[in-house]
Order: C-alpha cells, then sequence, then structure tokens
C-alpha cells in the first residue's frame, strides 16, 4: 500500500487522512484511510489526531476568526462542495460503529428474504375450453356491435353532417360568390371603357 517500513506514511496518504479526518474525500478513499485505520495503529493514531484537530477547527465560532482572514480562507476554499454529501456520512457511521452496521445488515437480509417470500406466493389461474369459447363468443359479439355503431356513425356523419350541414350551405355560398364576381366584374369594364 502507501505504508513505508518504519512508521513513516507517504504525503499522499497523509494527504487522504487529511481529508477524511475534515469529511473532505470521496467514499472509497474514506472507506481506505478507515480500514488503514482499523489494521495500522501508526494511521489510526495519525487519524485520531487529525480528527480531533479537525472537530476543534469545526468548533470556532465565526466571530473568534478575524475578517481577513475569513474572507481570505473563503476565496481560496473550492466553492464546489458546498453540498454535504449524506452517503459519506452515513457510511463513516456504518463503518464506525459495529451495531449500526450489524443492524443495517440485518435490515438489508431481512428485506430480501420478505421480497422473495412474497413473490413466491403468486398463483396462476387455469380456464377450461367452454369458458374460453364463452370469452371468444362474448368478444366476437361486442366487436360486431361496436363495428355496428361505427357504421352507424359514419353514415350518420357522411348523410346529416357533410352533406346537409356543410357541403348544402358551402355550395350555396359559392353560388352566391359566383353571382356576385361576374356582376362586379362587368361592372368594372363598363367603368373601365367609358
Amino acid at each position: 500500500m502507501n505504508l513505508k517500513t518504519n512508521n513513516i506514511l507517504d504525503e499522499k496518504l497523509i494527504d487522504e487522512i487529511i481529508g477524511t479526518a475534515y469529511r473532505d474525500v470521496s467514499i472509497f478513499i474514506l472507506m481506505k484511510v478507515l480500514f488503514l485505520s482499523l489494521t495500522n495503529n501508526h494511521v489510526k493514531k495519525i487519524y485520531c489526531e487529525y480528527r480531533l484537530t479537525a472537530k476543534k477547527v469545526k468548533s470556532i465560532k465565526q466571530d473568534e476568526i478575524p475578517e481577513i482572514l475569513l474572507l481570505s480562507t473563503l476565496s481560496k476554499v473550492n466553492h464546489s462542495k458546498k453540498v454535504k454529501i449524506l452517503s459519506y456520512d452515513f457510511l463513516y457511521i456504518i463503518f464506525k460503529q459495529p451495531v449500526l452496521s450489524l443492524l443495517f445488515v440485518v435490515v438489508i437480509i431481512a428485506s430480501i428474504f420478505y421480497t422473495i417470500i412474497t413473490n413466491k406466493s403468486v398463483t396462476t389461474q387455469s380456464f377450461s375450453k367452454q369458458q374460453i369459447e364463452l370469452a371468444d363468443k362474448q368478444i366476437k359479439y361486442a366487436f360486431s356491435l361496436i363495428s355496428d355503431i361505427l357504421q352507424k356513425t359514419q353514415m350518420t356523419i357522411n348523410e346529416n353532417i357533410l352533406k346537409n350541414k356543410i357541403t348544402k350551405p358551402m355550395h350555396q355560398s359559392m353560388e352566391t360568390v359566383y353571382e356576385i364576381v361576374p356582376k362586379q366584374e362587368k361592372n368594372k369594364r363598363g367603368q373601365h371603357e367609358k
């Protein structure tokens, strides 16, 4: 890993430990550092020291920090990390508290078993040949009724609505237009000839 012999850690690992202590790393780095702190006492000691420092830094109230220092620091902070990742806090609690991790695993396993058990209770229905024939006759009858209704509707639309309500009035208005237009053209020709 990143561990060297005689308890000296490389710079990258120290940065990851510091980031984890300040909760400013990805979930994968967090899990890596927490695993290392469980297996290596030197990493655990450094992590605990930085975590304690991080708590102290976070406990400083804004009033105690000089305004110039605060503005300078805020301008250097990456503003893209404004939203705290909930999964980070969740995983941190799970890995640091064994009772909660056990509870989490039990809940997941119980939900998997519940899902499997409830999905097995699905039953299929079987129908007799007579029921299928009756359903087929009923469907044919329903389709014939729908077909008759659609044919009657089409005839009503063609005969009553299109012919009587649309076509006849349209022909009458066109005849009126044809009667008026030639009269106006004759009047215009007559005026031009004079």
